[in-house]
């Protein structure tokens, strides 16, 4: 005779059983999820440590290489690309770097924030500009390690919505190339 009785040995859960454990479930992640969103302000400061250190890498190279290379920004695709911008047909092809993923061009790394990993909606290219306020396309690092710009050039990222949008700048100086990540800010600039 088998120690388990016949009548429990293949019961399973009743429905009654599931729609509880169902039920807790949800009111467990309606209490969790709205505290596991990081709020926006340490996110865009992540973010824009995240796209000085891609500038950073950009004006390593113009350095290294003795040449020029930039980021091109494309600010409603929310994304941006490096590329050498020389004349040297032999440096076309970018060496292997931080910025390489799967499928990229070999003479372009894209960007896309959208696929930076977030906690919460996605950061946003709001502006590049310079310091007069003109919209930038790119910025161009020569092999001194400065840019080819002459006024300091600000790229802009935004995140959040509604009351809580904010905005954070990464300034590039124009004679040193050197990248600095100013504050995150409330004001649209």
């Amino acid at each position: 005779m088998s120690p388990i009785d016949p009548r429990w040995q293949n019961r399973g859960f009743s429905l009654l059983e599931v729609l509880i454990v169902v039920v807790l479930l949800g009111v467990v992640l309606a209490v969790v999820v709205p505290y596991a969103q990081v709020p926006v302000e340490p996110r865009l400061e992540a973010g824009a440590q995240l796209l000085a250190s891609h500038l950073a890498y950009t004006r390593w190279l113009a350095v290294s290489y003795s040449d020029r290379y930039r980021l091109r920004f494309q600010v409603e695709q929310n994304q941006y690309v490096l590329e050498y911008a020389g004349s040297d047909p032999g440096k076309q092809t970018l060496p292997a770097g931080p910025l390489d993923a799967p499928g990229q061009p070999p003479h372009q790394r894209i960007v896309s924030l959208e696929q930076w990993p977030t906690l919460g909606t996605p950061l946003r290219l709001y502006a590049v500009r310079d310091d007069q306020g003109n919209d930038l396309v790119s910025i161009t690092f020569a092999s001194l390690g400065g840019t080819q710009a002459s006024r300091p050039s600000t790229v802009w990222l935004s995140g959040g919505a509604g009351d809580s949008l904010r905005f954070i700048p990464v300034r590039v100086h124009p004679v040193t190339g050197v990248v600095t990540v100013g504050e995150v800010q409330a004001a649209p600039p």
